[in-house]
């Protein structure tokens, strides 16, 4: 076999499917030239129905891209027959009716017999919008199946969506008061749970995301100064996949850790005790979905907020007042990068040398919808004037960090993320747990700074939208590396003239 990128393969254990992940050349295998073998089969996707016959898609991993054979497969699946459901008339809705309350866009049909997903047809009978109207009762609205029973396409990570009644002579199981069927799945969180032979349910053992002890133990410990909360968002998926999606710094250098800081500015002479930038220009909240870039996203936020605010104090601008840089031109375009984390520092030295491009020139952001990079079209966009900006500078005091951001605008720092910053909701954050990964970082942008019940903090914009935290900002522990908060805080200067 070659050398290769992506010389991580897809690999099941547990059932759980682990994706293709980008690291350093492979040394050759010696003893396996040419093909290679598939890995084992990860677990059936969904069905594509829940009765009337559907279908379900498994995949295997190739190592090497060379295997001899199918990666996929199908076989069919829940071919019983759905129970007779009254016809819906004409303008009737029921489950389509649903808005949730928070979002305000239709909202999903219940997986358990709720009151939220009962309703009253029109010669009184009660009906529902879940999934035990077509599996136990037969008693579904006259919508349910245009609304609640859409194909479900084929997914590495399978979530059985539904579960066959259990036939005459089948022990099953019963799990949160629920029956299944030898066989039969269910997910609880991001662990899928299958029912055995023996009659009891077998769940995988992945540590999730969203982790309810974590809250708990957050929020009764009268110690800590800040609380933790369900992020709905997050819920559903395991700790691995949230600290590929989520994060997306490496750890700088050792060299690049190193690197000298600026003379400190000298104004203003008395620092105040609480700054807020929100307080002295717009900002705009970052979400950076599904895909591993903060160091784009921070970048672009530092890049845009000090231009705006040096055309503001009058700094000369031969680009024009609306350009802001391209956050999908650096995670396409700049190396290493994309979905699967960048360096701020190789960031930054692009920026300054080959530049970025506008946002409104390059196009928008999309890599965070299906964590894919995309192809780099810079080439094609000759039109496009580049952005570039000055070299990147450390600053090493809180005193510095914080005349640096009076005088020019948020700056750039990175931190070690733990398992229970994803449960952030309010106060000042100080970690409860030790990194999950000590090369996988997080980078934010620092705003502003105070003091909450004689408690320093830095305010921080981070880039997991608005739902996240407070409004999308937190606070964390300002004067003791909190988190490395303090370790690698640098700024740039924009370069409003087009050249560095």
């Amino acid at each position: 076999m070659t050398e290769t990128e992506n010389c991580t393969p897809l690999e099941c254990t547990e059932g759980e499917c682990v994706g293709l992940r980008a690291c350093e050349h492979c040394e050759p295998d010696s003893g396996n030239e040419g093909q290679c073998e598939f890995g084992d089969w990860c677990e059936w996707g969904a069905c594509s129905k829940p009765c009337n016959g559907g279908t379900q898609t498994r995949s295997r991993p190739c190592p090497c891209g060379n295997c001899d054979g199918d990666p996929f497969e199908t076989r069919e699946c829940n071919t019983h027959c759905c129970p007779d459901m009254p016809q819906p008339q004409d303008g009737e809705k029921f489950c389509g009716a649903r808005i949730n309350y928070r979002t305000k866009e239709p909202a999903t049909c219940c997986a358990d017999r709720s009151d939220d997903c009962t309703f009253i047809m029109s010669d009184g009978r009660p009906c529902f919008c879940d999934a035990y109207c077509i599996r136990e009762e037969g008693d579904c609205c006259p919508d349910y199946v245009d609304e609640c029973m859409p194909n479900i396409q084929p997914t590495m990570v399978p979530t059985p969506a539904f579960t066959p009644r259990v036939p005459e002579g089948d022990p099953g199981c019963t799990y949160n008061g629920s029956k299944f069927s030898t066989g039969g799945s269910t997910k609880s969180n991001c662990n899928v749970c299958t029912c055995e032979s023996s009659g009891s349910m077998n769940c995988e053992q992945s540590s999730c995301l969203v982790d309810l002890e974590i809250i708990e133990s957050v929020n009764i410990n009268n110690d800590n100064n800040w609380k933790a909360t369900n992020h709905s968002q997050f819920w559903g998926q395991t700790l691995a996949q949230g600290q590929g999606f989520y994060l997306g710094t490496l750890k700088p250098t050792d060299d690049v850790m190193q690197m000298g800081s600026v003379d400190s500015l000298g104004e203003p002479d008395d620092i105040p005790s609480e700054y807020d930038l929100r307080d002295e220009t717009v900002l705009s909240v970052l979400d950076q979905g599904k895909c591993g870039a903060s160091y784009a996203f921070s970048t672009a936020h530092v890049f845009n907020t000090r231009s705006a605010m040096a055309k503001k104090q009058g700094e000369r601008d031969e680009l024009g007042s609306e350009q802001k840089i391209s956050t999908q031109h650096m995670v396409s375009c700049i190396t290493p990068g994309g979905c699967g984390g960048g360096r701020l520092a190789d960031t930054w030295f692009h920026i300054k040398n080959q530049g970025s491009m506008d946002e409104q020139c390059y196009g928008p952001y999309t890599s965070g919808r299906n964590n894919d990079t995309d192809v780099c079209q810079a080439k094609l966009r000759t039109e496009c004037s580049p952005l570039m900006s000055g070299p990147a500078y450390k600053l090493a005091c809180e005193e510095d960090i914080q005349r640096d951001i009076i005088n020019y605008g948020p700056v750039q720092a990175i931190m070690s993320v733990s398992h229970d910053f994803y449960h952030y909701s309010s106060g000042v954050y100080k970690s409860t747990m030790s990194p999950v990964d000590d090369d996988m970082m997080h980078s934010v942008a620092l705003i502003g700074w105070g003091n909450e019940k004689g408690v320093p903090y830095w305010i921080a914009m981070n880039s997991w939208g608005p739902e996240w935290g407070v409004g999308g900002y937190f606070k964390i522990l300002r004067g003791q590396n909190e988190s490395n908060i303090e370790s690698f805080v640098i700024g740039s200067h924009p370069d409003l003239h087009g050249h560095s």
